[in-house]
């Protein structure tokens, strides 16, 4: 298992409040139950599209997330992704 999906493995809503905030994780909660997104996984790397943006995870920790979305920093979308990813990471 690759350290990305390790690292997703240890992260939980706690730690991505904590790099985001409370709300961007409900609206990421809300956008994927709405419409869950088809993800596009490999060994260290994951993608999806979202709401017609782009968000991809290219290595372990939050600094290696970005989405093409107009916002700054975390956002709804990739809060969306992470939890996504932690339903879809393979097990140890």
């Amino acid at each position: 298992m690759s350290d990305v999906w390790k690292w997703l493995q240890a992260q939980d809503e706690e730690s991505i409040i904590a790099w985001a905030n409370k709300g961007l994780l409900r609206r990421g909660q809300k956008t994927l139950a709405a419409s869950p997104p088809q993800l596009h996984l490999e060994a260290d790397r994951a993608s999806a599209q979202i709401d017609g943006f782009t968000q991809q995870l290219n290595g372990a920790g939050f600094n290696h997330l970005t989405c093409t979305c107009p916002t700054p920093g975390p956002c709804h979308h990739l809060c969306a992704l992470l939890l996504a990813l932690k339903s879809a990471a393979p097990k140890q």
